[in-house]
């Protein structure tokens, strides 16, 4: 079977081609859902359709779907997640170095791929980069240290652009008082998020 995606710790500045593939696919799939139960059904889409080759089906919606539909994976969904994994392709297929190229924005315009999605896969991807992946757990945390301008995140009424710009531009003038925010680690951003996140885990 292939590799799950470790969720636990996704950090990494290396990714190959595959994982980098993986690690998006992941987070399409994991929105507003649990991760340990995405990625074993990300892995099985991945025994049907190799990562490696998902570009070949740009074309083919009904081959992307009908993997998604398998009885190993059903993520439900459908016709959003096959959009995105079809968009996905597209790009690759124009540039197999797209998901090491493509900005924020970029990310944002494949369907399925939020603010905060796009900003957590760039955060874990890119050493250095200075965003904000507002989830539930970053929420909570941000607003019970007095970060001003974080707003509840509710998965029943997305953020909007203007408020989500609003809490990154606060949180990055917050995070650059801070002590764990060390200028020449390339990885803060990054370990500061999987912390609140695992913190965040074990209290629910």
């Amino acid at each position: 079977m292939a590799t799950h995606f470790n969720f636990k710790a996704p950090t990494n500045f290396n990714y190959s081609p595959a994982g980098l593939i993986r690690f998006i696919l992941f987070a399409i799939c994991a929105a507003g859902k649990r991760s340990d139960t995405v990625a074993p059904k990300v892995a099985a889409f991945e025994d049907i359709i190799p990562l490696t080759e998902l570009a070949r089906w740009a074309e083919r919606p009904d081959v992307i779907c009908a993997a998604l539909q398998h009885a190993t994976c059903k993520m439900g969904q459908y016709k959003l997640k096959t959009r995105g994994f079809i968009a996905l392709a597209g790009q690759l297929a124009s540039n197999p170095n797209w998901l090491s190229e493509c900005t924020v924005e970029e990310l944002e315009a494949i369907p399925g791929i939020s603010q905060k999605t796009a900003r957590f896969f760039l955060l874990h991807t890119r050493p250095a980069q200075r965003v904000l992946v507002l989830d539930t757990h970053l929420s909570k945390a941000l607003r019970e240290l007095d970060v001003p301008n974080i707003p509840i995140v509710d998965y029943r009424r997305p953020v909007s652009k203007r408020a989500y710009m609003l809490a990154e531009e606060s949180f990055l003038t917050w995070a650059d008082t801070q002590d764990w925010n060390n200028p020449a680690d390339p990885a803060a951003m990054a370990r500061f998020d999987i912390e609140r996140w695992s913190a965040f885990s074990l209290s629910v």
